[in-house]
C-alpha cells in the first residue's frame, strides 16, 4: 500500500479535485493498481496530545488537507505500476499539473504494509494464513468457515466436494451456513471422487448421480422444496427454518466441476459455471482446455462463458537448484506421485508413456507388497497430495518433477503460466504442501511477472 498526503494551496471547487482524482484512479487502475482512494479532510481538530494535520501540513488560511492511498499486491508490484503510470501520456499533460490544487513542496509519500483491514482482523502474514488453512484442514466446511470469519475479500470454494461422502441436504446446509458467514464469496466445487473414494477402496461415482446431487443441493440453496432419493425411496425435503438467521438461503451458488473424461466434460458444459482441472505437463494442459472448449461447443455453449481453473503443485527453483532437490520434492512431489497412485488403483485410465513405463513397473512391485493385500489402497493413499512417503522418494527424479509438476526456475514457470493463460485458463490455484507455506512468497513474485 502507498500513502500520500496532498495539501491544497487554496480552497477550490471540489469538482476540480474530483476530476483529477477520477483521472488518477483510471490511470493507476489501468496499469494494475488494486484500489485508489482520495479523501478530503472533514475534521482537522487535533487531539491535544497529537501533532495534528494542521501543524504537519503547515496549513494556511483557506487550505484543507487531502489524504489518498493506492493499493498494490506488493512493493515490487507498486514499483512496476508507478513506473508505468509516470510514462503514461495522460500524466504528461502539462495542463493537469498546472491545474493541480496542491502545494507539491508539502506533499508527503511513503509505503505501508497492511496490519488489519477490519476490526475483526488481526495481523496475519500470508504465509501464516496458508499454514492456518493447512493446519485446520480436517474437514473442508470447518476450514472454510474458519477462513470465512478471518477474511473479507477472498473467494472460498470446496475443491472438491465428493457427493457420496456427504449427503445432499447436509452439504446444502453447510453451503448455506458459509454463505451467511461470507456473502457472495462461496462457490460449490464438486467431483466424482479420486482420492476421497479411492482411500476407501471405491471407484469414482456415476456422473448421473453427481448431476442429481447437484440438483438437490442447488434446489435447497434456492429455497425450494425438492425430491431427494434416500434409502431406496424419494423424500420431500426443504430447509424448515431458512429465516432463522443462521443460514443464507435464496439464489444460486456458483458451480465448478472437476472433469477429466469426455462424459464428465459434457456434463460440465451442460450444468457448470466453471471447470476445474489439475495441470502438470503443459501440452496436456493445453489439450485438456481445448477438449473442454469442444465440449462446450457441442453443447451449444460459448466456451468463453465457462470459467477455467488450473490446479497444480510446483516449486520455484533457485539458481542452480536441481528439480529433484529435497525442497522441490517436498513442495511438488505429491502431485507427481498422484500419477502413480492413480495408475495403481485404476482410477487414472491413461496410456503410460514409454519414458515412464520402467518407473511405473517398479512402483507396481512396491505397491504389490503393501498389506493387507485386499486393502492396499490404505497404504497407497497415505500422504496423498500432502507429502511423499519415504519409499516413494526415489521415484521423484528431476525429469519426472519437471514433466508432471509446475517446477522450474522463475523464468520457466512464468512461461508455463503464460501458456496456461493462452490456452484459456483464467485462474491458477497453487496447492502448498503442509510445512512449506512460505513458498507462497516465491509464487507471488513469479505471478507478478505474468
Amino acid at each position: 500500500m502507498r500513502d500520500r498526503a496532498l495539501f491544497e494551496q487554496e480552497l477550490r471547487p471540489r469538482a476540480l479535485l474530483i476530476g483529477q482524482a477520477k483521472l488518477g484512479a483510471r490511470v493507476w487502475k489501468d496499469h494494475g493498481a488494486l484500489g485508489y482512494f482520495e479523501c478530503i479532510a472533514e475534521d482537522l481538530v487535533a487531539h491535544p496530545s497529537t501533532l495534528g494535520f494542521k501543524r504537519l501540513a503547515k496549513l494556511k488560511a483557506g487550505e484543507t488537507v487531502v489524504f489518498s492511498w493506492i493499493v498494490y499486491r506488493s512493493r515490487a508490484h507498486r514499483d512496476r505500476v508507478n513506473a508505468a503510470v509516470m510514462k503514461d501520456p495522460r500524466m504528461q499533460d502539462p495542463t493537469m499539473m498546472a491545474a493541480a490544487p496542491f502545494d507539491m513542496k508539502r506533499m508527503s509519500t511513503a509505503g505501508f504494509d497492511v496490519l488489519l483491514t477490519r476490526e475483526t482482523d488481526r495481523e496475519v502474514p500470508l504465509e501464516e494464513r496458508v499454514a492456518f488453512a493447512n493446519d485446520n484442514g480436517a474437514d473442508v466446511f470447518v476450514s472454510m468457515a474458519l477462513a470465512a470469519v478471518r477474511t473479507s475479500r477472498i473467494q472460498l470454494a470446496t475443491g472438491v466436494l465428493v457427493p457420496t461422502n456427504r449427503i445432499a441436504p447436509a452439504a446444502a446446509n453447510g453451503f448455506a451456513t458459509l454463505r451467511k458467514l461470507a456473502p457472495g464469496r462461496i462457490a460449490f466445487g464438486v467431483g466424482t471422487g479420486f482420492t476421497a473414494r479411492n482411500t476407501m477402496g471405491l471407484p469414482a461415482m456415476r456422473l448421473d448421480d453427481l448431476r442429481e446431487y447437484v440438483r438437490v443441493v442447488q434446489g435447497l440453496l434456492a429455497g425450494e422444496t425438492v425430491q431427494w432419493q434416500a434409502e431406496g425411496a424419494s423424500r420431500t425435503v426443504r430447509f424448515l427454518d431458512p429465516g432463522g438467521g443462521l443460514l443464507a438461503v435464496g439464489g444460486r451458488i456458483p458451480l465448478h466441476v472437476s472433469a477429466f473424461g469426455p462424459r464428465a466434460r459434457a456434463l460440465t458444459a451442460a450444468i457448470a459455471d466453471g471447470w476445474l482441472a489439475f495441470v502438470g505437463r503443459p501440452s496436456r494442459a493445453a489439450r485438456d482446455a481445448h477438449e473442454m472448449d469442444e465440449a462446450c461447443r457441442a453443447a451449444g455453449r460459448d466456451p468463453g462463458t465457462l470459467y477455467k481453473t488450473a490446479f497444480t503443485m510446483g516449486s520455484i527453483l533457485a539458481d542452480g537448484e536441481p528439480a529433484d532437490s529435497p525442497r522441490a520434492r517436498a513442495e511438488a512431489g505429491p502431485l507427481a506421485l498422484s500419477f502413480f497412485h492413480g495408475v495403481m488403483d485404476g482410477s487414472l485410465k491413461v496410456r503410460v508413456p514409454d519414458a515412464l513405463a520402467p518407473a511405473v513397473a517398479e512402483y507396481r512391485r512396491l505397491y504389490e507388497g503393501y498389506e493387507p493385500a485386499d486393502a492396499r489402497y490404505l497404504t497407497l493413499h497415505t500422504g496423498h497430495f500432502i507429502r511423499p512417503r519415504p519409499e516413494e522418494e526415489r521415484f521423484l527424479t528431476a525429469g519426472l518433477m519437471r514433466d508432471l509438476t509446475t517446477t522450474g526456475t522463475a523464468g520457466e514457470v512464468v512461461e508455463r503460466v503464460r501458456g496456461l493463460a493462452a490456452a484459456g485458463y483464467q485462474q491458477l490455484a497453487v496447492c502448498l504442501a503442509p510445512g512449506h507455506e512460505g513458498a507462497i512468497e516465491d509464487w507471488a513474485r513469479v505471478l507478478e511477472r505474468v
